[in-house]
């Protein structure tokens, strides 16, 4: 009756949407099982099952490049990491986000309570599950819009974007030596990757590219859409760069793109110092803007870090776009603005500043 028992067995609520969130992703995530009863099998989703493999089977049958891509292992039902796999994929990937599920309120020895990164839900996975997988399928949405976006964008901020560096540089009367590290902070899905490096190659050398983005969804997009040389994009926190391990000590050009200062000041003045703090000595940041509203907001932040400001100016390539609402909800805390047609644009304003 006991073995009988594992063959009835039907999936469960949680069961369903573990697979769900499988194959919602273009290419499936691999689901591993210590359960000897076949049930998530039958949801017709492969499965490593750990029963009939051992660590060194399944470490094996993981391809180290995926592990190293991979943001998060979602584990529930599982107090201990007691073969070693987990440890094994956090070695692999120190980055690794775990999400930990258990129904008792125990937390598990693999989740670290230091670590931010580290999610623990408590509850009954028949509840959870379906909810993650309801996030999950959100992200995707998301991420196919930002997508469809950058896709539709590209040329035109390419364009633009070049025509402001090239401006500034110029302005500035900087003649650049030879670039080999650009950090890209706030990178969104960076569509502007190969003008970015394009622009600052010299000497037949193309300098490595390492953008940072907060949001999980864009700096997936941006590693999709982006496949030239030495570039990197990375989903972290550009006000917490000491944490990113595969960043630079310090960068010939430091650029933060469409910033927002009047949106989040502390947000934005903690990633202005973090830039200041990873450019290096004599190379430069660069700042482009929206509106001539933020720009200025920003010159005054970057000044009070003793920062000089070489060149700041409007852009003669400057893309205008229609698009109000998301432009407009940045400035909502800027006293007496109200911005009018033709103030919105890609690369507006550009400012090249230097440490002091």
């Amino acid at each position: 009756d006991f073995f009988k028992s594992f063959e009835m067995a039907e999936p469960s609520t949680a069961h369903i949407a573990i697979a769900d969130m499988a194959v919602t992703v273009e290419n499936p995530l691999p689901i591993i099982t210590e359960n000897h009863d076949s049930v998530h099998q039958k949801t017709g989703i492969p499965v490593m099952a750990t029963p009939r493999l051992s660590v060194e089977q399944l470490k094996s049958s993981l391809d180290q490049d995926y592990i190293k891509d991979m943001e998060y292992l979602v584990c529930t039902g599982l107090s201990h990491d007691d073969r070693g796999l987990i440890a094994y994929l956090r070695e692999v990937n120190p980055n690794l986000k775990i999400v930990g599920n258990t129904l008792a309120g125990t937390v598990p020895d693999f989740i670290d309570p230091n670590d931010e990164k580290d999610i623990y839900l408590a509850g009954d996975s028949q509840e959870l599950m379906p909810r993650l997988f309801e996030a999950v399928q959100k992200s995707q949405i998301r991420k196919v819009d930002i997508q469809q976006q950058a896709n539709e964008q590209k040329s035109i901020r390419e364009k633009a974007f070049t025509t402001a560096i090239e401006h500034g540089f110029t302005q500035a009367g900087v003649e650049l030596g030879k670039v080999e590290s650009i950090l890209d902070l706030a990178c969104g899905s960076c569509p502007e990757a190969s003008a970015l490096q394009g622009y600052f190659s010299n000497q037949g050398s193309t300098p490595s590219l390492f953008g940072v983005e907060y949001e999980r969804e864009a700096a997936m997009v941006a590693k999709e859409i982006n496949s030239g040389k030495d570039q990197q994009f990375i989903h972290g926190d550009a006000t917490k760069l000491d944490v990113i391990s595969e960043l630079p000590d310090k960068a010939d050009i430091v650029t933060l793109r469409h910033q927002f200062y009047s949106s989040n000041p502390e947000v934005w003045g903690a990633m202005f110092e973090q830039a200041l703090d990873r450019v290096a000595d004599d190379g430069h940041i660069v700042v482009t803007s929206y509106t001539p509203y933020e720009h200025q907001e920003m010159l005054d932040a970057m000044k009070g870090l003793g920062t000089s400001i070489i060149y700041s100016g409007e852009n003669p390539g400057r893309h205008e776009i229609a698009i109000k609402d998301e432009i407009d909800r940045q400035v909502v805390n800027m006293p007496g603005v109200e911005l009018k047609d033709g103030e919105r644009a890609f690369y507006s304003h550009v400012a090249i500043i230097k440490k002091a």
